[in-house]
């Protein structure tokens, strides 16, 4: 079945193949972004199974795929895939879990306001070994490209980690 939203339009992503699974979908609306505020911004979980019945991961490298849409959500373009970079043992993951996009409301350091901050929960093809890692991605072009920033933070079989979420409180913190 496509993903869809809850009103009338274009499907945010068809998948291609049987065994593509996305689920677990975010959207954010730009209101930092001078000209591009109103445009919508959607990711999701995209990664592959061994078969459509299965939900155990075919060793494929996953991603989060990066839509846009300028008119509300009626029609949807391909922005950019971000994938995991990491050559370490295991990488890059199968397994794309749980995408937050997070807008900069504010100057943070040397960021802008109007950065992106992609932050997601990636898992081995194993996912036996559960160990689990919050990863992150930034843009400054509102989407466009995505410089990986590294792991955040590491959870194992006995205390795994899950949803990761961002935000800035009233002390700007």
């Amino acid at each position: 079945m496509p993903a869809a939203a809850d009103a009338e339009g274009s499907y945010l992503w068809e998948r291609i193949q049987r065994n593509e699974t996305n689920t677990y979908a975010r959207v954010v609306e730009l209101q930092h972004a001078g000209v591009l505020n109103g445009r919508l911004l959607a990711t999701w979980e995209h990664h592959y199974t061994r078969g459509p019945q299965s939900n155990d991961p075919d060793g494929t490298p996953g991603s989060f795929i990066i839509r846009q849409s300028d008119d509300q959500g009626a029609t949807w373009e391909t922005l950019a895939t971000v994938s995991d970079t990491q050559t370490t043992d295991g990488h890059p993951f199968s397994v794309f879990y749980q995408p937050y996009i997070f807008e900069y409301p504010q100057q943070l350091g040397k960021y802008p306001r109007g950065t992106l901050l992609l932050v997601g929960n990636l898992l081995p093809a194993n996912c036996s070994e559960f160990s689990t890692e919050f990863f992150a991605w930034r843009s400054a072009d509102h989407g466009k490209t995505w410089d990986s920033l590294g792991v955040w933070q590491r959870g194992t079989s006995q205390g795994g980690i899950w949803e990761p979420f961002v935000y800035l409180d009233d002390q700007g913190r």
